[in-house]
């Protein structure tokens, strides 16, 4: 069983933050690798090639940093629904930081929104509304942290487009959005520096938008 070098690349990754900060240098040579750690770097692989909108460098990290004083978990651990539970929690935490500490995330977001809307050729005024196998897409990119709430708060009243969704769906995908999304639109409100950024990003991408889908 032979390693890829993207898997490589995982395990030096996960190797980087199992030495808790202490110095590191990347594994070269894998040719004495045990059984166990190779089928669990094939484990990770598959795990994160199925949730490809997961950073590697959060992933192993998340732990130390929801909880600075623990270890770094050993590799099987990140093979588990442990892990992936770990690194949204990690998500969510990140996402109540003010506004300003969120410029990057918010910048990646309008990037995707752009670029999904220029694949699926629809106005900006319509991400919101786009559904993808009955899923309003919005949701489904925000469950996979592609773009943050922030991005979307002037595209329209998307709260309601939540309260009226079934009970089932609102199960499903939509109560964790309900708790936070109120808290998230009082402090967009009150950080005008993210305000006009998303703003301005809007008129940029409305304009980019039009000049390729005419």
């Amino acid at each position: 069983m032979q390693l890829t070098e993207r898997e490589k690349n995982i395990y030096n990754c996960f190797l980087k933050h199992f030495r808790n900060g202490e110095p590191f240098k990347p594994r070269k040579n894998f040719d004495d690798i045990s059984l166990s750690t190779l089928t669990d770097i094939k484990k990770v692989s598959r795990l994160l090639e199925k949730y490809q909108y997961i950073s590697w460098d959060e992933y192993f990290g998340s732990t130390r940093l929801l909880n600075p004083d623990e270890k770094c978990p050993n590799l099987n651990f990140f093979t588990t629904r442990f892990a992936i539970k770990s690194y949204n929690l990690l998500k969510k935490q990140q996402e109540n930081r003010n506004p300003d500490l969120q410029f990057e995330d918010i910048k990646n977001g309008m990037h995707h929104i752009g670029m999904f809307c220029l694949k699926n050729k629809i106005p900006l005024n319509q991400y919101t509304n786009h559904k993808t196998n009955l899923m309003y897409s919005w949701i489904r990119d925000y469950q996979e942290h592609k773009i943050n709430l922030y991005c979307i708060l002037e595209l329209g009243d998307v709260t309601n487009q939540l309260i009226s969704l079934s009970d089932d769906e609102k199960e499903l995908y939509a109560n964790d959005i309900l708790k936070t999304i109120s808290a998230s639109k009082l402090r967009y409100h009150n950080t005008p520096t993210v305000k006009t950024y998303v703003k301005e990003s809007h008129k940029k991408i409305e304009t980019f938008l039009k000049k390729h889908l005419q």
